[in-house]
């Protein structure tokens, strides 16, 4: 009978834990959900600076896209509240100034430019925030 009752003391902490892991992956899925749509929105920005058709107005456009997935990937992170690993933290801190960077310079193309010029303008900052989105991914352990 104390086996018994031992079991049924523990129960409502197995299933609180399984609980809290499924938030975590739920949120950890979420993270890596946000993070997968902006770089999508990295490659749509890309492939408008890449195009010859393209202007500047339209890679602000693309920039746009960008800005908002950015900023739900920070919301979801920000609302994360499980401990992250230095690299991690410094991985985010990483893409976090890699895109204010780009966003920055985006938002300072002058109109008059061609987009090969713009291209040749953003080309290092784009680089860098890919290379800064793949180690958050690695980070994160995103599939």
């Amino acid at each position: 009978m104390k086996q018994f009752n031992f079991v049924l003391a523990l129960l409502p902490l197995t299933l609180m834990t399984g609980c809290i892991t499924a938030t975590i992956r739920g949120k950890q899925a979420e993270i890596c959900s946000n993070l997968a749509v902006l770089n999508t929105s990295i490659s749509v920005l890309k492939r408008a600076g890449s195009a010859s058709t393209s202007t500047i107005s339209s890679l602000k456009q693309a920039e746009e896209q960008v800005r908002a997935a950015f900023r739900d990937f920070r919301n979801s992170t920000e609302e994360d509240q499980e401990p992250k690993t230095e690299d991690l933290e410094k991985a985010y801190q990483d893409l976090e100034k890699a895109y204010e960077n780009l966003d920055k310079e985006i938002k300072n193309l002058p109109d008059k430019l061609t987009i090969t010029q713009a291209r040749a303008l953003i080309s290092d900052n784009l680089t860098t925030v890919e290379s800064a989105l793949a180690q958050t991914k690695s980070g994160l352990r995103c599939p």
